[in-house]
């Protein structure tokens, strides 16, 4: 009976049947889409990987925009650019100079200084150096917070004291570098709220899990300190092109300029992998 009754809702008009083909083709690509975000938020940033055939359109467009001349050169052949990379790999890479250099000098005794038959004393002609990778662990310290109170004047009475600084987490325990620590362990290096909570306990702190969870929800959301920072010059505010360019990607099958937008981002991308590893000098 139910297919009876759907069969007898069907148009017998060749042009309204036309007409439903097309609204049922748009629900279904819009269920699609629909669906795709909904996967991507549940199985992480894989599904957001645009196909060659995506991006060969808005690679073509980007190409014909951009003046040949600016372009770096390549190498003539596949061979040329593995010579390349084989030489620039040969060899013990220096550790980069932005790392904090820490010196530790190996003596020889004094008494060796000086020549036991003649007495004379040695002149350093030189010093070998080496340098090797070191780790000094993390430390969590008890940030204490003095503002002094000042006494009223013959013209200005009452008392005088400097202002609260901004707060990420209004009357909380923990400050900005502590989040930020929080939020890249968990985030960024992937570690459990259970596992940070043992780190800090061994630390000699406290801190139950339920509190690093209220204060990652805190985090996550934007705050009014923010704000305040910036006006005070303390932070430069940036944005994160990942978060951008999400939007871009969940719309570019209902607006091609998204497309193009997505090209450009990857250029910018392109360019953070050739910088990387390189320092401000």
């Amino acid at each position: 009976m139910a297919a009876e009754a759907e069969r007898a809702e069907l148009p017998e008009n060749l042009a309204a049947a036309h007409q439903l083909i097309g609204k049922l083709q748009h629900e279904n690509k819009w269920l699609r889409h629909r669906l795709e975000v909904l996967s991507r938020k549940l199985f992480g940033k894989k599904t957001e990987q645009l196909t060659p055939e995506q991006l060969t359109l808005a690679y073509e467009q980007l190409d014909s925009e951009i003046d040949k001349s600016q372009r770096p050169e390549e190498p003539d052949s596949v061979e040329a650019a593995a010579a390349e990379k084989t030489r620039s790999q040969r060899g013990r890479r220096s550790i980069p100079k932005n790392i904090r250099r820490v010196d530790v000098v190996l003596d020889i005794p004094e008494q060796e200084k000086t020549g036991a038959d003649c007495g004379v004393a040695r002149e350093q002609i030189g010093e070998e150096i080496s340098e090797k990778y070191d780790y000094i662990p993390a430390e969590l310290v008890c940030r204490v917070t003095h503002r002094p109170k000042y006494g009223g004047c013959k013209c200005r009475p009452g008392v005088l004291v400097a202002a609260p600084a901004p707060q990420a987490i209004e009357k909380g325990l923990a400050v900005e570098g502590l989040l930020a620590w929080l939020l890249t362990s968990k985030y960024v290096d992937h570690l459990s709220l259970y596992r940070l909570e043992g780190i800090l306990a061994r630390h000699g702190a406290d801190i139950s899990r339920q509190t690093l969870c209220d204060w990652v929800a805190s985090c996550a959301d934007a705050y009014s300190a923010y704000s305040a920072l910036y006006r005070m010059g303390r932070l430069v505010e940036v944005g994160c092109w990942t978060q951008a360019r999400r939007k871009f990607f969940d719309t570019r099958e209902q607006d091609p300029e998204a497309m193009r937008v997505l090209a450009l981002i990857g250029k910018l991308y392109e360019v953070e992998r050739q910088a990387t590893g390189l320092t401000h000098e």
